[in-house]
């Protein structure tokens, strides 16, 4: 079998790398960024590397710096399991990883308890959740689609 190892270079992507090549596993390392889909073709590339080649694709790592990118990656790996290679973690799963709003409001739906939580991108309703219970932490950030305002309450679950 031939492994498809998808990270930035480093200590857990060389690691990963180490462990499969120790049990006699052909791999090939690319890092997060560079890859194409040639739709006529039904093809997941790297600098013209048919990726399809592979038995499976293990991601160390993806672009965190803009999550255009990453959604990105997620549509190529996507791809790629649907061309039957083994995709570990799935795209899916690493799509939700990737938001952190999606994430918590997974986590909430499935009954784990998550602090109480607000995402928005209007002042009235950040001042109001800060009023009603007090803030330990406010950040923008680019999730759930949009620019929004993360406010975090450390009063523990709702």
């Amino acid at each position: 079998m031939r492994v498809l190892v998808v990270g930035d270079a480093g200590l857990g992507t060389s690691q990963i790398e180490r462990a499969f090549r120790s049990r006699g596993v052909e791999t090939f390392v690319v890092p997060p960024r560079g890859f194409a889909v040639c739709v006529h073709r039904e093809q997941v590339t790297y600098r013209a590397i048919d990726l399809s080649r592979f038995g499976a694709a293990v991601v160390v790592s993806l672009p965190h710096d803009k999550p255009e990118a990453t959604r990105f990656q997620l549509r190529m790996l996507g791809f790629l399991e649907a061309k039957g290679i083994a995709v570990v973690s799935p795209p899916a799963a690493l799509a939700l990883a990737s938001d952190a709003c999606r994430t918590a409001w997974h986590l909430a739906s499935v009954g784990i308890a998550v602090p109480r939580t607000l995402w928005t991108d209007d002042d009235d309703h950040a001042v109001a959740f800060v009023e009603a219970f007090g803030v330990s932490l406010f950040e923008e950030r680019q999730e759930c689609g949009r620019a929004a305002a993360a406010v975090l309450s450390d009063e523990g679950p709702a």
